[in-house]
């Protein structure tokens, strides 16, 4: 699978093993425009994605967007950023072998990563902010640790933050 951008569109392309595309999907949720960052499978083969549309107000959003391996749109939601702070999106998604979701990005005014478990209906479980002590601080991915499920490896760029890094558990 493969996630990004078409015309301001969160797209999802599926391929084949000899690298043929099988189908695409689009979903335009309700922004002026934006694109998926990250794309996940649970233990079903549902296909999750995670990205950003920037909406009539010029904030952005967080979404999240669920399809079955057949490519059927199951349902979506957004994340709105937190004390009106702007966002600029979810930049990983990860699912664990319970199915649950989790999704890593930042929030503008927050100076935090942010990491949020969905379960497989896409309502908050719960939403952890790692404070990353300002500057162009960037989370990249998440991992769930297969070897125990209760963990998750977070990466990210800390350019900017004088040295400080991000030093928190979930």
């Amino acid at each position: 699978y493969m996630a990004g951008s078409s015309g301001g569109n969160f797209l999802l392309l599926k391929y084949n093993s000899a690298g043929t595309l099988q189908w695409s999907r689009t979903y335009a949720g309700t922004g002026l425009g934006g694109g998926a960052s990250s794309v996940a499978l649970d233990n079903a083969g549902n296909i999750y994605l995670a990205g950003v549309f920037t909406t009539g107000g010029g904030t952005n959003e967080w979404y999240v967007v669920k399809y079955d391996p057949t490519g059927t749109y199951l349902g979506s939601t957004p994340i709105i950023p937190p004390f009106g702070s702007n966002s600029p999106g979810a930049t990983g998604i990860q699912v664990g072998q319970d199915n649950s979701v989790y999704v890593i990005g930042t929030f503008y005014n927050v100076t935090a990563w942010v990491v949020q478990k969905l379960d497989t209906q896409l309502n908050l479980q719960w939403q952890v902010d790692l404070p990353n002590g300002g500057g162009n601080s960037q989370p990249a991915a998440i991992q769930v640790d297969n070897a125990n499920p209760a963990d998750l490896f977070i990466a990210g760029n800390t350019a900017g933050c004088g040295g400080s890094y991000i030093q928190n558990q979930l």
